[in-house]
């Protein structure tokens, strides 16, 4: 599995080498990937738009990974900015998808490992656990590997009942305080959150026992802390799957359309506590989002029955 896990990176960091420009403030970008039912994995690299679409075996499984990008340049509506705040998706259908299916909810993805009392590499964490949590000891910084966006404690998975084959409203946001210090015995400054997601190539974080300074993203695996699989460098943050089971040959797709996101402002200083007023909301119109689309090829029997069916046509036809 490793191995297919390098094959999709390998193809998500040709994605990340040849992306165009930034399209707003916000960008979502969208890695999808096959597993088949003989275990192998494809990419799908391609989109809702195009002609002729990735094709797949019936009955695969498929990943959609969802990570984030924010313009922090003088071209966007908020320079200078710190980061994202605030993301909240739909995940809406294109074409294809058969009537009645429930989508999977959104998990969140990965975003390194805690650090344990003794410096070794504690379980892994999610971008909803905090970056640092209080150890109460001058000896141990209390990283936790997360970038902290709890929202509050509600579900970031969406909904998938109110409009069967899409997930609306999932996404995640940072508390509406920012702490700027949760271990106050220990040296220096250890906040809850994460400031600067999405800005430049995403890294663990300095603090992670197993994988500081490697870059994370599409195609990183964290089964192993001995032996890091590092990604492309895209802010990962949000991951699903499909199971094609019983569908009928064709085309499916689905875009991935942000509704609400902020960033920080760059006018505070987040060496301090701030009790509000640190979130800038971004237009709708001022972010992007992506999509992903397959092909799902007959069965075997299927392509059988179709040549059969086209031989005794031509047998007529002479």
């Amino acid at each position: 599995m490793r191995f297919f896990r390098v094959l999709v990176m390998a193809i998500a960091v040709l994605g990340f080498m040849t992306m165009s420009a930034q399209a707003g403030t916000i960008d979502l970008i969208v890695n999808a990937y096959a597993t088949q039912p003989d275990l192998s994995v494809v990419p799908i690299d391609t989109k809702c738009t195009d002609g002729v679409l990735t094709g797949i075996e019936p009955g695969s499984i498929v990943t959609y990974e969802i990570a984030v990008a924010v313009d922090d340049t003088v071209d966007s509506t908020v320079p200078g900015n710190r980061g994202l705040a605030t993301i909240v998706f739909d995940v809406e259908r294109c074409f294809g998808v058969p009537t009645g299916y429930t989508m999977n909810f959104i998990q969140a993805a990965e975003s390194g490992f805690s650090e344990l009392p003794d410096g070794s590499a504690g379980p892994v964490r999610d971008i909803t656990t905090a970056l640092y949590v209080d150890s109460a000891t001058t000896s141990y910084s209390g990283y936790n590997g997360g970038w902290g966006f709890d929202n509050s404690g509600l579900p970031i998975g969406g909904n998938v009942t109110a409009s069967m084959g899409d997930v609306l409203g999932a996404g995640s946001l940072m508390p509406l305080t920012w702490t700027a210090d949760v271990n106050a015995v220990y040296p220096g400054f250890q906040p809850y959150s994460r400031l600067d997601v999405g800005i430049g190539a995403y890294t663990f974080g300095a603090g992670d026992p197993a994988a500081a300074g490697l870059q994370g993203g599409f195609g990183q695996d964290l089964s192993n802390a001995a032996s890091v699989v590092p990604g492309d460098g895209h802010w990962l943050m949000f991951r699903s799957t499909i199971d094609t089971s019983g569908w009928d040959a064709g085309n499916y797709g689905w875009e991935a359309n942000p509704t609400n996101g902020a960033v920080y402002t760059p006018t505070l200083d987040y060496d301090m506590d701030q009790g509000g007023g640190f979130r800038i909301a971004v237009d709708e119109a001022d972010m992007a989002g992506d999509s992903f689309a397959f092909f799902l090829v007959p069965e075997p029997a299927s392509l059988g029955l179709l040549l059969v069916g086209g031989m005794a046509l031509i047998r007529r036809r002479r």
